[in-house]
């Protein structure tokens, strides 16, 4: 930050991300320096062979070439590595030492021509320690070529045009008119940049109107959002650094603080206080005491340490279906909505046996109710081993996937007497395409003003809706259970889908209820949110960023990032290496004793 300017350009790197490759490339030139001055004094004598001369051309301008890119790469790192992320003025030379390492790479191509000619002869009866040495040196060359195009490629910015001398760059040198036709031309522009790249991501996923429109939303996201940020990847890394060791370091007090809390607690107190904020989460519709089955939820207080940074919520009166067996009960859907893939990754040694029995060839069964599952029927396996229902109690599952178009399943659950629909989440990049469609979109509720959700997500919860009207779904379900209840869970962009799906489905089945584990953030209104709290039961695992993720935690995650990269005054390489060494090498957060109590009350769900 900003962004390395050379050739008349702005590039998606930093000056100070310059060290880490050039450092590779040092210890690749040193080693090969190191070997071909070996092999060249240990075998001086041995060039009196057809050819020998020009080999001894080579040996000279290889050494020659490579003394001196590593006194360029050594002043490259070292230049690198001054400054700090946001002051680059020390770093002011690295460009012309940029221009000169691309000048020596002309000599450097023109050797290693020559090189593969020389090495390569076949008519050449020189010693083979002097032949194989130059044409590892040749090889390593045209590797080494390679990479760095591939590298520039990677970092070009096609919007990092710098303008002409005579021209305005900022649009604070401008007329306010002449500012505002600046800033829309560069957003149109990246715009268009990114829209370009979510078709090449998503390449497979087709060119229907449908999709062209998820793409123009998303590629405005991206492109508004980043508009006027002058951030590569590596500063936005360095700031999530730093941003997540300060947040450690408030964490740490807190819990400290819990600690003192539950030490004052009466022995006979079976389960601590639990609280939560209403301001971070949309879809907060209740709180999930992980006390014992039997336990009522309707004493839930706020804990001392909590109330000065969040809105508490009391329920004096909890009801039944929110204990957490029967959170834990449809968490099992919700995880079997996923098919094979998830099971067996999440159980690598034991997950593909557990299918074998439950798998069956799709020509050999009368399979009409399951759309797009392979020839093996692994999805409908994983549903009937998770879920641990029988097959005959799947009414329909569907694995067909596109933007707004997600897997679901319909199920009797004679154990719990309920028709469960449980709604995949994401699992694709067409998933990822429907979170990111995240612009707001009105559902008519009678009574209710201001109820707006998610566009993608409500989209999918519209097909869904859809394909059970079509299909008359939940109609041959009640067939099975007269008086069973109407449950639909989801987890992810799945628990997403389910509360909204719920919110369509509430008029004709008023007794509906819904968990929503995981939902996003920003998934709905509070209006919606207030309206959904008798119904919807969103459950919220520890410190889980999906809950957390909106445009609003964004755009304050962008401002805290700005704020802690513009106070640091440490390199960008010395905070990267803090980060990676925490990760690779730091213990688990320490739970408190509070969290230890609730996690042991909590084992035993079944």
């Amino acid at each position: 930050m900003p962004g390395f300017v050379a050739f008349n350009r702005r590039w998606s790197i930093g000056g100070d991300d310059l060290f880490l490759p050039h450092v590779f490339e040092l210890m690749l030139r040193l080693t090969w320096l190191l070997a071909i001055a070996i092999v060249f004094h240990l075998h001086k004598d041995a060039f009196d062979c057809t050819g020998g001369h020009l080999l001894r051309t080579y040996y000279i301008g290889i050494l020659v070439i490579l003394c001196c890119d590593i006194v360029l790469n050594s002043s490259i790192i070292y230049t690198s590595i001054q400054g700090t992320i946001t002051n680059d003025r020390p770093r002011k030379r690295l460009p012309y030492l940029i221009y000169t390492k691309y000048i020596l790479f002309v000599p450097e191509i023109v050797w290693n021509i020559l090189g593969s000619y020389w090495g390569f002869d076949d008519s050449s009866n020189c010693e083979s320690d002097v032949i194989v040495t130059v044409k590892g040196a040749v090889i390593s060359g045209w590797i080494l070529g390679f990479c760095v195009i591939v590298g520039i490629l990677i970092v070009f910015d096609p919007l990092g045009k710098i303008q002409s001398s005579g021209t305005p760059r900022s649009p604070g040198q401008l007329e306010s008119n002449d500012a505002d036709q600046l800033i829309d031309g560069a957003t149109g522009a990246a715009h268009k940049i990114w829209k370009y790249r979510c078709r090449l991501i998503c390449c497979c996923a087709g060119c229907d109107e449908q999709h062209n429109n998820a793409f123009s939303e998303i590629s405005q996201l991206f492109a508004t959002f980043f508009t006027g940020v002058d951030l590569v990847p590596s500063d936005i890394a360095a700031g999530l650094i730093l941003l997540e060791n300060k947040q450690s370091t408030r964490r740490d007090q807190r819990l400290k603080l819990e600690e003192v809390t539950v030490e004052t607690v009466s022995p006979n107190t079976l389960h601590p206080p639990i609280s939560s904020s209403v301001t971070s989460q949309p879809l907060l519709s209740r709180i999930v005491d992980l006390g014992d089955e039997d336990e009522s939820l309707d004493h839930i207080e706020a804990s001392p340490a909590s109330q000065s940074s969040s809105t508490i919520i009391r329920h004096e009166s909890a009801p039944s279906w929110m204990r957490v067996s029967q959170v834990a009960h449809y968490m099992r859907f919700a995880s079997a909505s996923y098919g094979w893939p998830l099971h067996v990754f999440s159980n690598p040694l034991t997950g593909a046996c557990r299918l074998y029995g439950d798998c069956s060839c799709c020509i050999c069964g009368d399979i009409s109710n399951v759309v797009n599952d392979n020839c093996c029927t692994c999805h409908l396996a994983t549903i009937v081993n998770v879920a641990q229902i029988k097959q005959t109690d799947i009414i329909y599952a569907s694995f067909h996937n596109k933007i707004y178009e997600i897997p679901f399943f319909v199920a009797v659950d004679h154990k719990q007497r309920s028709v469960v629909v449980a709604v995949r989440g994401t699992l694709s990049l067409r998933d990822v395409m429907t979170d990111l469609c995240c612009d707001s979109e009105t559902i008519d509720i009678p009574g209710v003003e201001g109820t707006q959700a998610h566009k993608g997500i409500l989209g999918a919860a519209k097909f869904i809706q859809k394909v059970l009207q079509d299909r008359h779904l939940l109609d041959m379900a009640f067939l099975r259970g007269m008086d069973y209840s109407l449950v639909i869970c989801g987890h992810s962009l799945g628990a997403g889908a389910a509360a909204l799906l719920a919110v369509l489905l509430k008029p004709k089945y008023p007794d509906l209820r819904c968990y929503a584990y995981s939902a996003p953030g920003g998934l709905m209104s509070l209006a919606l949110s207030k309206y959904t709290q008798s119904f919807v039961c969103s459950v919220i695992l520890g410190n889980d960023l999906v809950p957390r993720l909106g445009m609003v935690t964004i755009d304050d995650l962008k401002i805290d990032l700005l704020h802690e990269i513009k106070n640091c005054d440490k390199p960008k390489h010395h905070i990267l290496a803090r980060g990676c060494w925490k990760i690779l090498c730091s213990s688990p957060d320490h739970q408190t004793e509070a969290q230890r109590h609730l996690l042991d009350d909590s084992a035993n769900y079944n």
